[in-house]
């Protein structure tokens, strides 16, 4: 009797999944905890603009090939080769992904600053219930006021 094994996208048994995942994580988190080189590469302003944009372009990449580069291809089909009309698309598709996202984020940390406001006024007005002795309120203030996404 011949035993079937499933295999997972990356073509490996399944029960060894996790372990390959679990460990390459373990790794990059100690990389970058522990050494001063890793991090200082990885804090570069443009991987910090893609890890800013990063969820936006999740939430978003998929209405956008559905809208913009479906009626892109329809446009380029036409031309001079199926390969044009996939780097016309591209090129097109990309720079509005790419805005779109950074609209986004910038909403979101727009958001976040008004919300934190919000939240502060709320609970250290006068006569807000408060844990007595609360010496978390300073740091709470300050973390609200700071700067999001490395910036001023």
């Amino acid at each position: 009797m011949r035993r079937s094994t499933r295999l997972s996208a990356a073509g490996t048994d399944e029960k060894g999944v996790w372990l390959v995942h679990l460990a390459s994580a373990s790794l990059i988190l100690v990389a970058v905890h522990g050494g001063d080189a890793i991090r200082r590469a990885l804090n570069v302003p443009v991987l910090r603009f893609l890890g800013r944009i990063s969820f936006p372009v999740y939430a978003i990449h998929m209405p956008l090939i559905g809208s913009v580069a479906s009626g892109a291809y329809i446009l380029f089909h036409g031309g001079p080769g199926r390969g044009w009309a996939i780097v016309a698309t591209l090129a097109v598709f990309f720079p509005v992904l790419i805005a779109a996202s950074y609209g986004l984020a910038l909403a979101d940390e727009t958001w976040n600053k008004r919300l934190n406001r919000s939240m502060r006024l709320f609970f250290f007005r006068e006569g807000a219930p408060q844990a007595p002795g609360d010496a978390r309120e300073g740091a709470i203030l300050a973390a609200a006021d700071a700067p999001q996404g490395g910036k001023a």
